[in-house]
């Protein structure tokens, strides 16, 4: 093999001397803009799902607001009252009952009941023209029924309903006497539908969709029905360390 000539070698050396430059930045480059679309995305995300949680705490503080001012009505106290002095069935809860069944239908498909409570956890009246009351519920262990007994309007946690066996979520109101002593609790309580919706239907991407979970990291809203209630993404393993990140309801992207 014949020898390199000095100018040949000169020209080798020369284009390596400026080929590794442009490839060690042209690398940095491609690494760069990787990163840059990569928290772009994550950006986008963090936007996406904060506006998501935004919209469904606006849609919880309003039903927060509407459980509240039922509380108030005069039917619902006056049945509350009559019930905490000693009147198991009787005109005012019957009267609560038709309020409260009306309010149920005019609402079409958002409440699958709106119901008073007693102090000691049995439904007095319900919007289901009395079916809840003939059950004989008992509704004293349920969160939301502590927190509205201690006096806190509240949303509950995402549970099975002992009435139907669908996944509901509650909100709940203390009833006041008109001496200003709690007398009782009303209960709204809603399908999980309108969570898992509201977080669905906005999109992240071709294949990105939201989910909810709460603050152990249970999840309580997801388009596949089969993951509510059933998957703790505290538990999860990829899922830990974002599960520790947040102390209430989270809006979570896959």
């Amino acid at each position: 093999m014949k020898r390199l000539s000095l100018r040949l070698k000169l020209t080798l050396v020369g284009m390596i001397a400026v080929l590794l430059p442009l490839l060690a930045i042209g690398g940095v480059s491609i690494f760069m803009s990787g990163k840059a679309l990569g928290d772009a995305a994550q950006s986008q995300s963090r936007e996406v799902a904060r506006g998501l949680a935004y919209m469904i705490d606006s849609t919880l503080q309003e039903e927060l607001k509407i459980v509240s001012q039922t509380a108030q009505r005069e039917a619902v106290i006056d049945a509350a009252a009559a019930y905490a002095g000693g009147a198991k069935e009787g005109a005012f809860a019957s009267k609560a009952t038709a309020e409260l069944t009306a309010m149920v239908q005019r609402s079409g498909t958002d409440y699958e009941v709106v119901y008073i409570v007693g102090l000691d956890g049995k439904v007095i009246a319900d919007g289901q023209g009395g079916k809840y009351v003939n059950k004989g519920i008992d509704l004293s262990q349920r969160d939301y029924f502590q927190e509205a007994k201690n006096g806190k309007v509240n949303v509950g946690s995402v549970v099975t309903s002992k009435a139907t066996g669908n996944v509901v979520l509650t909100f709940a109101a203390p009833v006041y006497s008109r001496s200003n002593q709690i007398i009782g609790v009303v209960g709204a309580t809603m399908g999980i539908g309108f969570l898992t919706g509201k977080a669905s239907e906005t999109k992240l991407g071709k294949t990105g969709y939201g989910f909810v979970i709460e603050k152990t990291g249970l999840c309580i809203a997801h388009p596949n029905k089969d993951m509510i209630l059933k998957v703790n993404t505290a538990q999860t393993e990829g899922m830990k360390s974002f599960s520790a990140r947040f102390s209430d309801l989270a809006v979570a992207w896959s």
